[in-house]
């Protein structure tokens, strides 16, 4: 007897893990604070501010921000709850563009490749903090040059991500109680990373594993999956804590870091605005189908 097609969707459908939800409200909304709030805040903005014009640069950003930040911001949580997939898989909608979903992952995952270098810079210094003397309050260190004096280091570190490591350090030795405020300074660090660190590694994750079948269908092949890549990019950042890594991690991190996300926040909205949804427009109307044996919806036209 022919086996029926659909009931053997359906019965591939219940075999699969199902795909992770929200546990509620709450938990959405502190995971995409702690995805938002990172790092950056604490040692790229201030250092764009002073590269930029200092506090006049803060007119054109609140400006950007309210015009095209948090409008793209919002359109690109609507697309992804709407369609529960994720960055490569979505753009199922609109095959033309899917490799505009691959340049998010790659651009996404290296760099989450140097926020991992700096939680760990980050972990040091919260675990050498907790001494009743700073070890940067002093010279005399084996790690000292003949130019260790307070002045210097503010002259060298400020227009660089020396910032974090360097002038906060040195301006909490300033401070009463040094240590205290050290160690909470630098765990604030590491929670600021870790949050963003979680939700960068998982849009690589969650989005290869979407386009792997053969992993997707599997618990203990994600776990492998996982624990292999996890591997694999702790290799990779070992590259910017050598002798010269530092010249390694300024260039992911100018290069990385900027330019490749306005380019893809511009193609997306092409992509999303302009195209599919002028396209949609002009069809007999739009459906929501089910994507494959995902288990997602996205939206699709009728032909």
């Amino acid at each position: 007897m022919e086996r029926d097609p659909a009931s053997t969707d359906n019965q591939s459908q219940k075999d699969e893990p199902a795909r992770g939800n929200w546990g509620g409200q709450l938990e959405f909304i502190l995971t995409c604070v702690g995805y938002a709030v990172g790092l950056g805040n604490v040692w790229r903005f201030p250092y764009l501010c002073y590269k930029n014009g200092g506090g006049a640069f803060l007119v054109p950003y609140f400006v950007v921000l309210a015009i095209i930040g948090l409008p793209l911001f919002f359109m690109e949580l609507a697309f992804g709850q709407f369609a529960s997939l994720g960055p490569i898989a979505i753009w199922t909608v609109n095959p033309l563009f899917k490799g505009l979903g691959y340049s998010m992952v790659i651009t996404n995952t290296v760099i989450g490749l140097y926020y991992n270098v700096i939680i760990a810079w980050t972990i040091y210094y919260f675990f050498a903090s907790m001494t009743s003397e700073l070890p940067w309050q002093e010279c005399g260190h084996e790690w000292n040059t003949a130019l260790c004096t307070t002045t210097e280091q503010f002259r060298n570190y400020t227009m660089s991500p020396g910032l974090v490591f360097v002038v906060y350090p040195e301006a909490l030795t300033q401070m009463p109680l040094p240590p205290v405020w050290s160690v909470l300074f630098f765990f604030m660090l590491m929670t600021l990373g870790f949050s963003s660190e979680f939700s960068i590694m998982e849009c690589f994750f969650s989005s290869v594993i979407d386009e792997l079948d053969f992993v997707r269908k599997s618990a203990q092949r994600k776990v492998i999956f996982r624990a292999v890549f996890c591997f694999v990019f702790f290799l990779i950042g070992l590259s910017m804590i050598t002798n010269s890594g530092f010249y390694v991690f300024n260039i992911v991190d100018a290069f990385v870091g900027g330019f490749p996300l306005l380019f893809v926040g511009l193609l997306e909205t092409i992509a999303i605005q302009f195209i599919y949804v002028k396209a949609g427009s002009s069809s007999e109307g739009l459906t929501a189908n089910q994507y494959g044996d995902r288990g997602g919806r996205y939206p699709d036209f009728e032909t």
